[in-house]
């Protein structure tokens, strides 16, 4: 089994690298992972015959993709009257809902 160090670059500024060095951990092959913050690198020793480096790297971009961000819900809107002591009436119940 000839094993290899590989030394890849990470992005850390919006990455969690717990998971990043879990997703690492768990490819077949690898035997060693070791993520520097400061360095902004990840060590990783593996196995040729069972892994590949377009393997790591593509684990390590597929981990700091951020998911795509949630759809807002529509909320629901309060019509307010248009003129008159209504209309400050029916803002202050709207502050009051909110706080």
């Amino acid at each position: 089994m000839p094993f290899v160090r590989v030394t890849l670059p990470i992005d850390v500024a919006d990455t969690d690298l717990m998971t990043v060095e879990d997703a690492l951990r768990a490819l077949p092959g690898v035997k060693r992972v070791y993520l520097n913050r400061a360095v902004e690198m990840a060590y990783v020793v593996y196995d040729a015959e069972c892994c590949e480096v377009g393997t790591l790297e593509a684990t390590i971009h597929n981990v700091q993709v951020p998911p795509a961000a949630p759809a807002l819900a529509e909320k629901a809107v309060t019509p307010l009257p248009a003129t008159g002591s209504n209309l400050w009436a029916a803002l202050r119940q709207v502050l009051r809902r909110r706080i």
